[in-house]
């Protein structure tokens, strides 16, 4: 095991169970010394250090490979962020990259979906669908073409790409700044 993971993991392992440094080093069966030799790199992980880490995760409830899988996640979801210029809200509609859980698109769509900001009565309509349901979900709907306006399509779209949709909807329903006109609709 690398000096680096080692020490991540066991900071992660302090912070959860709120030990200081020389409580963690005790739990550790280790000296503090040795931590910090082990920090700087004049000591390797020994395997007793290894498995004695690994058993505090166990007992702290944390798992190395779930928080892997949560950074996997966290970088996914901000990969598939979308950027939303002026000029697509001018244009009132946007294309959006998506992805599908089966990997490959519906027959009734492909890997890009064009959202289309709705006329006025509906944008304003949807301003008390947002407040009663708290959901970005109607706007979503709105914008979406009508043939894949529905949750069956959305079911098959991954997370981070149905989150995509949402935001763009919307910026295209409230405009550049819609998080802060949510906010203050739904504050």
């Amino acid at each position: 095991m690398q000096a680096a993971d080692f020490m991540a993991r066991l900071e992660r392992v302090k912070q959860n169970q709120d030990w200081s440094w020389q409580e963690t080093a005790k739990a550790m069966e280790l000296s503090r010394s040795m931590l910090h030799f082990i920090k700087t790199g004049k000591y390797s992980v020994s395997e007793k250090a290894a498995k004695r880490l690994h058993q505090l995760e166990a007992q702290a409830g944390i798992s190395p490979r779930s928080q892997a899988v949560i950074e996997a996640i966290s970088k996914e979801a901000e990969k598939a962020k979308p950027k939303v210029s002026t000029a697509d809200i001018e244009a009132g509609y946007a294309d959006v990259e998506v992805k599908f859980l089966s990997g490959g698109p519906p027959p009734s769509s492909g890997h890009k979906i064009r959202l289309f900001r709705p006329n006025i009565k509906i944008r304003a309509k949807l301003v008390g669908d947002l407040r009663g349901e708290q959901s970005y979900h109607p706007v979503l709907l709105a914008c979406l073409p009508h043939e894949l306006a529905n949750d069956s399509f959305l079911d098959l779209l991954n997370v981070h790409s149905y989150n995509a949709l949402a935001e763009v909807a919307m910026a295209l329903v409230f405009g550049s700044d819609w998080e802060k006109s949510a906010s203050n609709m739904t504050g």
